[in-house]
């Protein structure tokens, strides 16, 4: 609908407590993802990726959930693709009693990124209405190998967003990244919430 611009403050999340969100930044400068109600973003800065924390800033839309407590559960020891990652938050989610595949859920999963391709949305404003054909060219996109990770992602089965059913945000030690496509290393765990 080509609406890019400030619609939702972090600060009420922030001041929440126990939230977690993802999104992009207003006027899709970059990555929102909060930690625990720290609203940390993404951004690229002099052509490379960079953590800003800004309680004040906006997202232009945004997905969150507030959770108290996570259950620590062991993902399958191999490494894992996007694919997989997919498959397996979803069998993982249901054999932990988390059974209603309509309801948005978010996770966390900590590891090492054996190799990934990611991105930071960085629009550069024309002046002109945002467009399908944008959406491409407004991203700076970048190559991740052996870093330590942790992920947010959240996972529906009515919002289809990248391959599969759910969409994964990284931090590492200086970036947070819109994760296109991953290989998580054997020994990663995932995070679900406590019901």
């Amino acid at each position: 609908k080509s609406e890019i611009g400030a619609t939702m403050p972090l600060r009420p999340l922030a001041q929440a407590g126990n939230m977690y969100a993802l999104g992009p930044v207003s006027g899709i400068k970059g990555e929102v993802a909060m930690w625990d109600s720290d609203p940390v973003m993404g951004m690229v800065v002099n052509g490379k990726p960079a953590i800003v924390r800004n309680i004040d800033a906006y997202a232009s839309w945004l997905i969150w959930s507030q959770v108290k407590s996570w259950k620590a559960v062991a993902m399958p020891n191999r490494a894992l693709s996007y694919a997989e990652i997919n498959d397996a938050v979803s069998e993982l989610a249901a054999a932990n009693g988390i059974t209603d595949p309509n309801k948005p859920l978010p996770f966390l999963i900590r590891g090492t990124i054996e190799t990934a391709s990611a991105h930071i949305v960085n629009y550069q404003d024309d002046g002109k209405p945002m467009t399908k054909e944008k959406v491409g060219v407004l991203k700076t996109r970048f190559s991740l190998s052996n870093e330590p990770v942790e992920v947010l992602g959240f996972r529906s089965s009515r919002h289809s967003t990248n391959p599969g059913n759910i969409h994964m945000h990284a931090r590492t030690a200086n970036a947070i990244y819109h994760i296109d496509e991953v290989r998580i290393a054997a020994g990663a765990t995932l995070y679900l919430p406590e019901r």
